[in-house]
C-alpha cells in the first residue's frame, strides 16, 4: 500500500500539487444481535 500513496504523492507533487492528506477506508463489523458485547481491556 505504501509503494502507491508515495507514487501518487510523487505524481501530485510533480503537478504542483503540494497539499497531502492520507486517509484509510474499510469495513466497519457491527456486533451481532447479543444483549451484551464485551470489549477487550487493554
Amino acid at each position: 500500500m505504501l509503494p502507491g500513496l508515495l507514487d501518487a504523492a510523487k505524481r501530485n507533487v510533480s503537478r504542483t500539487l503540494t497539499d497531502l492528506a492520507i486517509f484509510e477506508v474499510g469495513l466497519v463489523f457491527a456486533p451481532s444481535n447479543q444483549a451484551e458485547v464485551a470489549l477487550p481491556v487493554v
